[in-house]
């Protein structure tokens, strides 16, 4: 009895040098527990067992490995029967065919305590290692009686399915799963359809049976989690600012008020506080020499920008001989310069102006010049032709 458990060391060198992938093959779901020990070694001196987790009832086993020879060895338990032996299959695969075909390593009555398998070095990119142990000829004839048969799914580094297989070992226990694992539960789904049929069909039954169970208990937990939201009663929210003041927007001076400074009338035309603005609306008397629209004027420490000239607003100036319009000008209202006979010179700061009121300039000297800014020059002389000035009158930059 003891002869017969004891296994001979068979060691022949299995050249696949195709790109392979891996097989599958079901694993009989039977705790015989006939192998007593199951190693695998990435390289020829190395004394590491890849295999960490063996225990005599498991069957299926998934390894990551690097491109070089691999060695594979199992060795019977006490509770074989009588007459019993171990049969290796090592099988390549590639796009779906097997090549070569089960290749067998068997014991035979030797000193030797183990049989194992050295499998190629070749670059592929998985095999399987078949091991059956058992009464002798029911395991040579495939017999189910009285065998027990354990399964090495062997993945190369960087390839695929070793990254499917590493992302669902990695996964916890199926019912250890929380939503904080959902995210790498959605990964290895994603990755497995990154595989082809073929490459599906090689992967360990266990791990995609732990692939599906896993997005079932995902699916679980999110449900429980839905239904808890809209079990918890929601509570009509608060209002946490008070209702806001118009007031606060706007400056202290009210819209449509005019003031003066200076000598010129202005009124209000906004008074938020982002852009409080004003148009200039006239001056006190009839005595002004020189017109200077301003850019801005300060009123109760407020800072107004002066964006128009109102509507005859310099009209019968009589001793003005000059004007400057500010920067922040947009409009020049309806006659408002008419009459101002002894203006020569019209300077235009503002980039921004849009709008000349009709004879704005009615009156002005015949030899007047306006100035305006150069990039302006083209569309401001569109803008002021025929405003009330004499043909005579240079628009100029």
């Amino acid at each position: 009895m003891n002869k017969i458990r004891k296994i001979l060391s068979v060691i022949p060198i299995l050249s696949c040098i195709c790109v392979l992938s891996l097989t599958t093959h079901a694993a009989e779901n039977q705790n015989k527990n006939y192998l007593s020990d199951l190693r695998a070694y990435a390289g020829v001196e190395s004394k590491e067992n890849i295999i960490k987790d063996f225990k005599p009832d498991k069957l299926e086993y998934s390894i990551v490995v690097p491109n070089e020879k691999i060695s594979v060895g199992a060795k019977m338990s006490e509770n074989v029967p009588e007459n019993s032996k171990i049969v290796a299959y090592y099988t390549c695969h590639m796009f779906g065919y097997s090549w070569p075909d089960n290749v067998k390593l068997e014991n035979s009555d030797s000193a030797s305590t183990d049989i194992s398998a050295m499998l190629s070095d070749e670059t592929v990119e998985g095999s399987t290692v078949e091991i059956k142990v058992g009464v002798e000829g029911n395991v040579d004839e495939d017999i189910q009686e009285d065998i027990q048969t354990y399964m090495i799914y062997v993945h190369r580094e960087g390839t695929k399915s070793a990254l499917l297989t590493t992302k669902l070992e990695d996964l916890p226990e199926v019912s250890a799963l929380t939503l904080a694992d959902k995210n790498a539960v959605v990964e290895a789904r994603a990755t497995y359809n990154e595989l082809t049929d073929a490459q599906k069909e090689l992967m360990a039954p266990s791990l995609v049976r732990k692939l599906t169970d896993s997005e079932a208990k995902i699916a679980e937990l999110t449900k429980s989690e839905d239904d808890k939201k809209q079990e918890t009663p929601t509570t009509e929210a608060k209002p946490t600012t008070k209702p806001s003041n118009p007031q606060v927007n706007t400056v202290a001076v009210k819209k449509g008020t005019t003031f003066t400074v200076k000598g010129y009338k202005y009124r209000v035309t906004s008074n938020l506080v982002k852009n409080p603005t004003v148009t200039v609306v006239g001056y006190k008397n009839k005595k002004l020499a020189k017109v200077n629209v301003v850019s801005t004027v300060n009123y109760k420490k407020v800072n107004f920008k002066v964006t128009a000239v109102g509507n005859k607003a310099f009209k019968n100036q009589k001793k003005t001989k000059s004007i400057v319009i500010g920067k922040n000008v947009k409009t020049i209202g309806t006659q408002a310069f008419a009459g101002d006979s002894k203006v020569k010179k019209i300077k235009v700061k503002s980039t921004v102006l849009s709008k000349v009121g009709s004879k704005a300039f009615t009156g002005i000297d015949k030899k007047a010049v306006i100035k305006v800014p150069a990039k302006k020059l083209k569309s401001y002389k569109k803008m002021m032709k025929n405003k009330g000035q004499k043909k005579t009158v240079k628009i100029t930059k």
